[in-house]
């Protein structure tokens, strides 16, 4: 039984700490998403992507340019 609540404790450690990261990527891609400057050039990127003319790395590089990121 100890080793059970043992496993148990370890296990909802290691989940708080996936939920901290979580947290961190949901908060980053919000204010990326918000940025203004962001927000000028996502319809164009995205129809760049969609079209073939932009990879997708190309295409996040150009993003976190714009957000300063």
């Amino acid at each position: 039984m100890l080793g059970d609540a043992g496993e148990f404790e370890a296990r909802r450690r290691a989940q708080q700490v996936d939920w901290t990261w979580q947290m961190v990527r949901d908060t980053v891609l919000d204010r990326v998403l918000s940025n203004p400057e962001v927000r000028k050039i996502r319809a164009e990127v995205e129809r760049q992507v969609r079209a073939g003319e932009l990879t997708p790395a190309m295409a996040a590089q150009q993003i976190l340019k714009a957000a300063s990121v």
